[in-house]
């Protein structure tokens, strides 16, 4: 590290303003990574209604998380969230239509009876 005068890079000329550049350069690093995350606001997240909704508040954490608004731990609650939400959302579809069906199977059947002598 000694150059042929046998100075280190901290005492050749220069030095001072190379390493008060550096310092400066290190704190606006620092300073950007120990920002803390604050989180969303309600308002901010659209109602969870249908699965396009759910795709929204998707990106909405995703872009939260990668800008440092949002908490990894507070992402991964939200993504939970929404799985289970979609979840739920299936299951109700498939139960609707499962009762019309039902209700289908069951106009038919009724007919059939009627049209029997």
């Amino acid at each position: 590290m000694l150059d042929a005068k046998g100075l280190c890079p901290a005492h050749r000329p220069g030095a001072r303003e190379r390493l008060r550049e550096a310092g400066r350069k290190g704190a606006k690093v620092s300073t950007r990574l120990r920002r803390k995350a604050t989180g969303l606001e309600p308002d901010e997240l659209p109602p969870l209604r249908t699965p396009r909704d759910a795709e929204a508040w998707l990106e909405l954490v995703g872009r939260a998380v990668a800008t440092g608004v949002l908490p990894n731990r507070d992402a991964d609650a939200a993504t939970r969230a929404v799985r289970e939400w979609l979840r739920a959302h299936e299951a109700g579809t498939v139960t609707a239509q499962v009762d019309e069906l039902r209700r289908k199977v069951a106009a038919l059947g009724s007919e059939k009876l009627k049209a029997v002598p």
